[in-house]
């Protein structure tokens, strides 16, 4: 109650501040942080989901919980990096820049001198390839990641590594991360869109040395899923800093509507309307349905959306193989022997000759024409 007294833009950044502990959430949390503290031999960890849905606020708070954790051996030694990462960028040449990924890793380690190293562009007169910048480059990396003894390294959006010309770049990508992880003995957790699954299949090695988190947007066509909507949906309701608090659970199927029961929507909406309703009138005492409705998401952007959304959780179910899809692949999916394959294959050959021994010379062999397109 104390914040209704202080001016818009405390209360404003108190709201943006606040995580709402909701259950998707909480469970993906928990399962990373247990993962990172005890990685076993899995190297690589995958967070997906859809846009949206909360993953770069999961890497606040799970860096957040590590590094408080770890405070007092932080400060007995400045040179430890327990948790740190960085955004993949997009490619703008069709392929990952990872002469870019290198330096940025290393900014993100601290890693001093890093500005000073050659830059070809400015100095063309030096020999040098692009190649041995990028090893150099790497090798600086894998070392600053073994000292700084970091527990794990994230990587935000992801799914733009994969943004490749080829299918085989895409492999080539894949094996770089796997080696990094797999040479610094530093877990990699990639957090993107449901993209990356193509990305994690692509590669067979990359499924052996992995875990998957899927952080999940909430259905409403389940009941209990529809009831932790509306629960996270009064627990947001309550932490606005407004002096006459909004009735938003009244209104549940339209905040579900234009968030997709995806809660960072959820939670930017709110945020954005608060900043933009406050700033306009410090003295604003409240939130209207409409004052919401004026900064949701248009109907062509929420389909997009729901539309990606609704396509990677398929892609979900349609890559999560059972036991007896592996059986069955193994056993080769029929009964058949290689021997019986084998006669199968004589028995047609056979058959076949008798047919070419009863045509005539000059005719046709028998085969469908062609019809119109």
């Amino acid at each position: 109650m104390e914040l209704l007294d202080e001016p818009p833009v405390e209360r404003i950044h108190y709201f943006n501040d606040y995580t709402v502990a909701h259950p998707f959430f909480l469970v993906a949390y928990k399962t990373l942080l247990q993962r990172i503290h005890n990685p076993s031999i899995k190297s690589i960890f995958l967070v997906y989901g859809p846009s949206g849905v909360g993953k770069s606020t999961l890497i606040k708070k799970v860096a957040e919980k590590i590094i408080n954790d770890l405070m007092d051996q932080i400060i007995s030694n400045p040179g430890f990096i327990p948790v740190t990462g960085i955004e993949a960028r997009a490619p703008d040449k069709g392929y990952y820049d990872w002469r870019d990924h290198y330096i940025r890793s290393l900014l993100a380690l601290k890693e001093p001198l890093v500005e000073h190293k050659v830059d070809i562009k400015k100095k063309p007169d030096i020999e040098i390839k692009v190649n041995d910048v990028n090893r150099k480059l790497r090798s600086s990396l894998e070392t600053a990641l073994k000292y700084r003894e970091t527990l794990a390294f994230f990587i935000d959006e992801a799914q733009h590594i994969s943004f490749n010309s080829s299918s085989k770049s895409s492999n080539n990508q894949m094996n770089m991360i796997k080696s990094l992880a797999s040479t610094t003995k530093t877990p990699h957790i990639l957090f993107g869109t449901y993209e990356i699954l193509d990305f994690r299949d692509s590669l067979g090695q990359l499924s052996r040395r992995g875990l998957d988190i899927h952080l999940r947007r909430y259905d409403i066509q389940k009941s209990n899923e529809q009831k932790m909507f509306i629960q996270t949906l009064w627990n947001i309701q309550r932490q606005i800093p407004i002096q006459i608090e909004p009735e938003l659970i009244e209104h549940w199927e339209y905040f579900y509507q234009v968030s997709l029961g995806c809660i960072g929507i959820l939670k930017d909406l709110i945020s954005t309307t608060l900043e933009y309703k406050l700033l306009e009138n410090p003295d604003a005492s409240e939130l209207t349905l409409g004052d919401f409705k004026e900064y949701a998401l248009t109907p062509n952007q929420a389909f997009k959306l729901a539309q990606e959304a609704l396509d990677g959780e398929a892609n979900v179910k349609v890559n999560n193989r059972s036991r007896d899809d592996v059986l069955n692949l193994l056993l080769g999916n029929n009964s058949n022997t290689d021997e019986e394959e084998e006669i199968a294959t004589d028995e047609e050959k056979v058959q076949e000759n008798k047919t070419k021994k009863k045509r005539k010379v000059g005719e046709r062999n028998p085969k469908r024409d062609a019809v119109g397109e």
